[in-house]
């Protein structure tokens, strides 16, 4: 019990500077508040999806540079042609959006004269060559097929 005493103190501790608690924090307050209370439902949805869309993308973005920071440091990588690239270089970054939002994924990227950076981090994501995650790809197809709406789409957005 005092591990988890001391390891919930530390996430306390630690969050002061955390947007993602500051911004869970705002909207538990204002849901709270009189202010929330004055709206009309629509209004309250309104709000809702926006800052907590905002949240969700804030959360997801402090686990992506999380990741960065406790990345694979690799010495060298081997492409599909067996050519080495070394010499990772840090802080490369890509946008990436998502069913949330577009957040930035950092990176380090092993680079090699004449072939195209190599990044570890996009194959341990499983992350597709394009901005857009594989999430969004699926929601854009579910949208955009008609009756598919109907059976999948409706619990799909009920997950969001």
């Amino acid at each position: 019990m005092r591990a988890v005493e001391g390891a919930l103190r530390e996430v306390v501790e630690n969050s002061v500077d955390d947007p993602a608690l500051l911004k869970f924090e705002a909207i538990r307050g204002f849901l709270r508040g009189d202010a929330a209370c004055a709206l009309e439902h629509f209004e309250q949805e309104t709000y809702m999806r926006t800052e907590g869309f905002e949240l969700l993308r804030l959360l997801l973005q402090d686990h992506l540079d999380l990741r960065a920071t406790k990345g694979v440091h690799l010495d060298e990588v081997i492409d599909a042609s067996r050519v080495q690239h070394r010499h990772p270089e840090p802080d490369h970054t890509r946008a990436l959006s998502t069913v949330v939002a577009t957040v930035r994924v950092r990176r380090l990227a092993y680079p090699r004269k004449g072939y195209e950076n190599l990044h570890v981090t996009d194959a341990a994501l499983n992350l597709s060559a394009e901005r857009y995650s594989h999430g969004l790809r699926e929601l854009a197809a579910i949208e955009s097929t008609p009756g598919l709406v109907r059976r999948s789409g409706s619990n799909y957005r009920a997950q969001l």
